[in-house]
């Protein structure tokens, strides 16, 4: 998907007297897939959430504040992961997701693409939970 949208990244590096320096173009390249793949780990993140509130309203739900059992539990819900497609337990850079969990609301954590957490590109999800 993001290969597919190179080429408007490379028109998107263009001057008004045609085509930058490619230093310039580059790194106008480097932040368009960047911000992709930030929508793409949002919509992965959110899946995750609201695969979790779905199985919140069972009446046996999972103990998802334990990081092994909420690993598990993302796994066996959202279905990414099985042939080799990906662990949905992680965000789109390899990190594990993280939870925390406060009354009837949780969140969902990625560590964003600098792998680091408590930065200014980590992405979270908010849901409720309805029993």
């Amino acid at each position: 998907m993001i290969e597919r949208l190179l080429p408007l990244a490379l028109m998107s590096g263009m001057g008004a007297k045609g085509y930058e320096k490619k230093d310039v173009v580059t790194d106008k390249m480097k932040q368009f897939v960047t911000s992709i793949e930030r929508v793409v780990n949002y919509q992965r993140i959110s899946t995750v959430a609201h695969a979790i509130e779905l199985a919140m309203i069972d009446e046996n739900p999972p103990k998802i504040e334990d990081p092994k059992i909420f690993k598990a539990t993302v796994r066996e819900l959202v279905g990414i992961g099985k042939k080799g497609k990906g662990d949905a337990s992680k965000d789109y850079w390899g990190s594990e997701l993280r939870i925390k969990v406060k009354a009837n609301t949780f969140v969902v954590f990625s560590a964003g693409p600098d792998k680091k957490w408590s930065t200014k590109d980590d992405q979270s999800v908010m849901a409720e939970i309805i029993r």
